[in-house]
């Protein structure tokens, strides 16, 4: 339907209710005026009006959807407004005086204030706070220990004084198709463990150079979940390191344990053994 047609549809609607009127109440001449008033008015107007109509429509509907969606959210509302009255519940209790198991009240009805109740019920509370903290602490600490041997490839600076990195691999050779590389950290703490130097009780024993070492620390660490690991940040800590460098012997083990590059169907192949003629891994 063209836009002409539409006004034309319009205008005949409002002339047909105007004579519906005039031959009910027999008030012709009247009519007759306000019919000769429609007829100079632009017909754009009428195309405004069901514009107007048109968009109130809209915004009913988006009313009606919006109103959906906040009852939809009600219960999240409900738990927001039951914690937020639980907040309000636990303030009360601390920073209001009570009186036989009741809020105490003063001559207008109030409930008394008291400073010294509020400051010691933070105190409480951030003791409390700090204890478990503590002991969650402790128990990861001693509940995920771990020794391992490490040749490691490299370490690196990350926050001084703060905390570091290291590179290394847990057997030889370091191959991508082992999956033997490894990271780790090491942080500076003040409890489980206490270590607030790491640069120079840590990080300053591990050579630069390629190096074998014996590693004591804490943490979990899983390969298949690698991608969680790097996306919180979360590896194994190192607290304390024991290296020495390669020997040539075992130099030398490593370059021909490098075949398994060229051999893929021995991805699981050990390094060759050690020769008991050579010097110890570490001196005691």
């Amino acid at each position: 339907m063209s836009k002409q047609t539409r006004e034309d549809d319009v205008t005949r609607s409002i002339r047909e209710t105007l004579e519906d009127s005039r031959k009910a109440t027999g008030e012709g001449t009247h009519y007759e005026k306000i019919r000769e008033e429609v007829e100079k008015v632009d017909p754009g107007f009428f195309q405004k009006v069901a514009d107007i109509a048109r968009t109130a429509r809209y915004l009913n509907k988006a009313f009606d959807i919006a109103a959906g969606g906040l009852k939809a959210l009600a219960p999240v509302f409900g738990v927001a407004a039951g914690a937020a009255g639980l907040v309000k519940d636990v303030f009360k209790f601390a920073a209001f005086e009570r009186k036989n198991g009741d809020f105490a009240r003063d001559e207008n009805g109030d409930l008394v204030f008291s400073p010294k109740r509020l400051a010691a019920s933070v105190l409480l509370a951030a003791g409390m706070g700090a204890s478990t903290l503590v002991g969650l602490r402790a128990a990861y600490y001693y509940g995920t220990r771990f020794e391992e041997i490490v040749y490691t490839t490299g370490k690196q600076e990350i926050i001084d004084g703060e905390l570091y990195q290291v590179t290394g691999c847990t057997s030889l050779p370091c191959s991508t198709l082992s999956d033997n590389g490894k990271y780790y950290q090491i942080e500076s703490s003040w409890i489980f463990p206490h270590q607030i130097y790491p640069e120079e009780n840590v990080y300053a024993n591990i050579p630069q150079q390629d190096a074998v070492c014996h590693f004591e620390g804490y943490g979990i660490y899983f390969k298949e979940l690698k991608w969680l690991h790097r996306s919180f940040n979360a590896y194994q800590n190192v607290e304390s390191v024991t290296c020495r460098p390669y020997t040539q012997l075992e130099i030398q083990q490593a370059v021909e344990s490098g075949q398994i590059l060229d051999n893929p169907g021995l991805t699981n192949q050990a390094p060759a053994p050690v020769n008991p003629d050579a010097a110890p891994l570490f001196q005691p």
